[in-house]
């Protein structure tokens, strides 16, 4: 699919706490994130992964690194390094994710 709607692609709920919308190609995705206000997540994954916070205040740890981020930051995980996302203030956060290659479980 070579055009998308963003704004008209409606969010899919993809476990507790996550809501996205993905758009993927072959060697790369783009993944719109809604994170609920409170959750909490640390995982690793082989995907190289590059964010930019579009609302909200966020903590992300990336390996031994800690920082909060809020819109208009934005953040490169490399493959296989553990980080976590704790979302603050009591709002949720969105944010715009680039991953290569696709995650396969984005593919909702």
């Amino acid at each position: 699919m070579p055009f998308f709607h963003v704004q008209e692609t409606p969010y899919k709920k993809k476990r507790k706490g996550v809501q996205i919308k993905s758009f993927s190609g072959e060697h790369i995705q783009m993944t719109f994130i809604l994170l609920d206000s409170g959750f909490v997540s640390r995982h690793s994954h082989s995907e190289e992964q590059i964010g930019y916070v579009l609302s909200g205040e966020v903590e992300i740890v990336i390996g031994k690194e800690k920082m909060e981020y809020a819109r208009g930051d934005g953040y490169y995980i490399p493959a296989e390094t553990p980080h976590s996302f704790r979302v603050l203030l009591g709002q949720p956060v969105e944010l715009i994710e680039i991953f290569s290659p696709p995650k396969e479980e984005n593919r909702i």
